[in-house]
């Protein structure tokens, strides 16, 4: 029998999620939540107000945004934004480029 149990903590640690107000990163901000962690979520939309959470928004492209994102402190990025759509990555590659790399 396989034990899928995770019993790892992020307490202490600080994550910034990228695209967190999308349906993964909505998932992975409540996993590390669970754990512990406090988070910061940079997405086009606001987060909505939960308890841990730091929620910034705009375009990551955007050197302000950035800068209120990353905070000192920080233990690490997940980076879930992206242009998902096929015909804006085909119509703009280069900006699909600069938000998804």
């Amino acid at each position: 029998m396989v034990n899928n149990t995770v019993t790892e903590t992020c307490i202490g640690q600080h994550a910034l999620v990228t695209g967190g107000h999308g349906f993964v990163g909505r998932a992975v901000v409540a996993e590390l939540l669970r754990r512990g962690a406090r988070v910061t979520v940079v997405d086009r939309v606001p987060f909505p107000e939960t308890d841990g959470v730091t929620s910034v928004v705009g375009e990551l492209t955007d050197p302000a945004v950035l800068d209120e994102a990353v905070a000192e402190g920080l233990t690490g990025v997940i980076h879930l934004a992206a242009v998902t759509s096929v015909l804006k990555s085909a119509e703009d590659p280069q900006a699909t480029f600069e938000v998804n790399v």
